[in-house]
């Protein structure tokens, strides 16, 4: 019960550090990146691979309408 508890805790967390990520995004900075947001979850004692954190970013741009654009070499 514990572990899904922490699963769950960490799920939300990682989502919010890439909402933040996300919404934080500008013309000259451009769409995040999967190591933008390791940097991010590093600092709030969270640790994932990069493929997770592109499943991230993917979701919190799916979930606001945005389009999911990979570009070439990041996957």
């Amino acid at each position: 019960m514990l572990a899904r508890y922490r699963a769950r805790l960490r799920h939300r967390r990682l989502m919010v550090a890439a909402a933040h990520l996300v919404r934080s995004a500008t013309r000259e900075t451009g769409q995040p990146h999967p190591a933008d947001l390791i940097a991010l979850a590093f600092g709030r004692r969270l640790t994932l691979d990069a493929a997770e954190a592109q499943r991230y970013l993917d979701a919190v741009r799916a979930e606001r309408g945005h389009r999911i654009t990979h570009e070439e070499g990041t996957r």
